[in-house]
């Protein structure tokens, strides 16, 4: 555990390491490998990369399912005010972390970061069709 709380406050090169770092505790990371069944994959990555791709596709999923409804909704023009204030600072939220997963799947590469630049690109597109719609 000595190990895993030096590791958060070192300055680690890759983000997918401090997701990890600060998304798990040193049980919660060894459960979750536990947990998961072995693929011939897990060869080629270390187990802080495996749990970083267990995270982040976690996160991919989420925001792409919202990703959906955005882009469903975008072109019903719902009679809703566009100034209420704590919507406007949830898009800003939500924005943000897509930025921060988008970031962090590529570092993971592979699969993963493919992943990751096909949610930002979505991200961009229905920003693109938003200002069409106003």
């Amino acid at each position: 555990m000595a190990l895993w709380s030096r590791a958060r406050k070192a300055q680690l090169s890759r983000p997918y390491e401090r997701l990890v770092l600060e998304s798990f505790t040193v049980d919660e990371a060894a459960e979750r490998l536990r947990a998961r069944s072995a693929t011939e994959n897990d060869k080629k990555h270390s187990p802080i990369a495996i749990l970083a791709s267990m995270l982040i596709l976690a996160r991919l999923k989420k925001h792409v399912a919202l990703l959906f409804v955005k882009t469903v909704s975008c072109g019903l023009r719902l009679e809703k005010a566009d100034s209420d204030l704590s919507e406007a600072m949830e898009d800003d939220s939500r924005e943000e972390e897509e930025k921060k997963v988008t970031i962090d799947a590529k570092s993971v590469g592979g699969r993963i970061g493919e992943l990751g630049e096909m949610l930002e690109k979505g991200v961009e597109e229905l920003s693109v069709q938003r200002s069409l719609w106003i």
